[in-house]
């Protein structure tokens, strides 16, 4: 009796636990969804998950989720940059290293990054806000602290030095990812690499501190951002309603010359329209100008030219959108080039990227100058921490492999493009380094389209495995823009694999029962 008491009051304690965890993490799921940043909200979630915690200390999920909730409460956003609370994100670095020692492979719940790209992100935030506090000397204390536990693959420093590597001279880059934002200001400000690049990250312009460090305070690189805005203004930036106005950027002949634009395809100016709209479906928020997107405008149309503007790769937005016909790949970043890169069909910088994707057997280089070949080095020594935020990352490497074969194969340079696709197999371990299913997948049909079957099969199958497993994890993924059962159905297709399409379509069909589309596909099927 007595042990079955012992038992039931373990088990229950164990539910509580469990029950502790969940309420913790949709507290924190709640003060997230808030349009203004509810302090109050993420202190109750850290009350919660510490309390969890008590019953089970060694739950990485729950160390993850509380150096989350801790996180916030150093920083709500980025409009509190200026008074970052270093107390909170100490204990928040505590429990994300925590997590990473219970897990080093974390397979709990995740929010936007992973514990060790947290790490980095709050160290390079306090760094900021030392910045912006006018002391240097402590902004470099936290990004030593990056590297001080022992836990961050050179791979992410490869990575940034690699996206420098892709930045024209005197650049100014905009990105979208707190990940490259932040090693790259740790290059620039501790190892003293490329100084004469400015780095902006789009979605920290709703902060007027950080929009005042990037105008006046640029300790990281050489040069300020040209800009107009008084303190004022810039303090009193926010989301507006703005007509539809052309915005035009003049091409003077400095810049054609500078950037040797053939005769054939030399304009006299790039004009579009901003705030876009479509008349046809008219969508009144269409016409809300945020102040990140006013002060893009505003940096591109005053540098005129005499600083390069590129963009990485995981920059988005409608003004980069609208200048995408003006783009051309040059590595991890598509540079703002004076002619129309789509019509001239110079969209990608096939001789350059090339350089930048064939590093020579023991190559080293320390500058991290521009048109350097990349550094792979500390993916194939296998020093890859598996952490989901670095993947992605990693993933656009392999996206520059694909479109340099994709732009050979459209000349009909096969065997140009069957080499890029073995350096791709060389370089980043597809299976090993990379794990996802679509970008295995391309990797498969580029390898049919270049005639090399054997890693047409080799990829497919492990496609094949990899977006089954996906599948099992989200069964109900079919109406997703991107879902594992597309690879799946294409690739049965492909290789005349008749039963598993049949067994695939039925098994969609049991989830969609009123999906007409699929009733048809099976029934042309089961006829044939």
């Amino acid at each position: 009796m007595k042990q079955i008491l012992i038992i039931c009051f373990v088990v229950a304690h164990g539910v509580m636990g469990q029950d502790l965890l969940e309420k913790g993490k949709d507290l924190f799921r709640h003060a997230e969804m808030s349009t203004t940043p509810d302090v109050a909200l993420y202190k109750q979630a850290a009350q919660v998950l510490e309390e969890y915690l008590q019953t089970d200390s060694l739950d990485a999920e729950g160390h993850y989720f509380l150096g989350y909730a801790y996180d916030r409460i150093s920083l709500p956003s980025m409009d509190f940059l200026a008074k970052l609370k270093i107390d909170y994100l100490l204990k928040s670095v505590d429990h994300f290293l925590r997590s990473i020692k219970i897990s080093p492979v974390y397979k709990g719940e995740s929010w936007h990054l992973s514990a060790y790209s947290k790490i980095i992100s709050m160290w390079g935030t306090a760094a900021l806000s030392y910045i912006v506090n006018d002391k240097p000397d402590s902004a470099k204390l936290c990004f030593r602290q990056i590297l001080k536990n022992g836990v961050i693959s050179s791979t992410y420093f490869d990575y940034g030095e690699n996206l420098l590597r892709s930045l024209p001279p005197n650049s100014i880059v905009f990105s979208d990812d707190e990940l490259e934002t932040f090693i790259v200001y740790y290059l620039q400000l501790m190892d003293e690499l490329r100084k004469d690049v400015t780095l902006v990250n789009i979605d920290f312009l709703s902060s007027p501190d950080y929009v005042k460090f990037i105008r006046s305070k640029y300790i990281m690189g050489t040069y300020n951002i040209g800009m107009d805005m008084s303190d004022e203004e810039v303090s009193a930036l926010r989301p507006q309603v703005m007509k539809p106005a052309k915005i035009t950027l003049d091409i003077p002949r400095t810049a054609v010359e500078k950037y040797e634009v053939e005769k054939k395809d030399k304009i006299s100016k790039i004009e579009f329209t901003f705030p876009p709209f479509d008349e046809k479906s008219p969508d009144s928020t269409a016409l809300i100008v945020t102040p990140a997107e006013r002060i893009i405008l505003d940096i591109i149309q005053k540098t005129k030219w005499l600083r390069d503007i590129s963009f990485t790769l995981t920059a988005r937005g409608r003004v980069r959108n609208l200048l995408a016909n003006h783009l051309k790949s040059q590595g991890l970043a598509f540079r703002l080039m004076p002619f129309n890169t789509a019509e001239a069909g110079k969209s990608i910088d096939t001789e350059l990227i090339e350089v930048l994707l064939s590093p020579p057997p023991d190559y080293f280089d320390e500058t991290a100058n521009f048109g350097m070949p990349f550094d792979f080095s500390s993916i194939n020594t296998g020093e890859v921490v598996r952490d989901r935020s670095l993947y992605e990352l990693i993933d656009n490497y392999s996206n520059l492999y694909f479109d340099l074969a994709d732009s050979y194969l459209a000349t009909g340079n096969v065997e140009r493009a069957k080499i890029v696709m073995i350096n791709f197999n060389t370089n980043l371990k597809p299976g090993e380094i990379i794990t996802n299913y679509t970008t295995i997948y391309r990797a498969a049909l580029l390898f049919e389209r270049v005639g090399n079957l054997e890693d047409f099969n080799k990829m497919g199958l492990l496609a094949e495995k990899l977006a089954l497993d996906e599948v099992a994890n989200e069964p109900f993924s079919y109406n997703d823009e991107a879902n594992p059962y597309d690879v799946l159905l294409d690739y049965y297709i492909k290789t005349a694999q008749h039963e598993k399409l049949v067994n695939m379509l039925q098994k969609l069909l049991n989830l969609y029962p009123d999906n007409e589309d699929l009733k048809e596909k099976l029934e042309a099927l089961q006829i044939k």
